[in-house]
């Protein structure tokens, strides 16, 4: 196994920021951003007024800041592929097959691989002579 370097750790971080989320995990994303965007508005507008929070406020603030900012952010670099999220070891190994593997398209200026690739999927009743 080789150790990713900083370039590959910044480019695939960069992909996966830019890829699109799972339904579920946007819907995460937008909540928890929202929750700590409001937490962080409501902190910034009493102390920008001289206002004393609470006590409980003081308290809640930062875990509603730094749990909803670190779910969004997680949630974020969840992705799809094809529909489905990446399982990267399922995703090398079949990548890693099918580089490999020769194609499945049977070629039309061949008769016989195109005849042997119409028969491997449809079983035929036996030829009576």
């Amino acid at each position: 196994m080789t150790t990713p370097t900083n370039r590959n750790i910044f480019a695939t971080l960069k992909h996966r920021w830019r890829n699109h989320m799972p339904v579920f995990f946007s819907r995460v994303f937008w909540v928890c951003s929202l929750i700590s965007g409001t937490a962080i508005t409501a902190n910034t507008a009493m102390l920008s007024v001289g206002a004393v929070p609470p006590a409980w406020w003081q308290e809640l603030y930062p875990y509603l800041v730094s749990f909803s900012a670190g779910m969004a952010f997680a949630a974020k670099f969840t992705q799809q592929y094809h529909g489905q999220p990446i399982d990267y070891d399922t995703y090398r190994r079949t990548t890693a097959e099918a580089a490999t593997a020769p194609s499945p398209v049977a070629s039309e200026s061949d008769p016989d691989t195109a005849a042997t690739a119409a028969t491997d999927h449809e079983p035929t009743a036996p030829q009576q002579q």
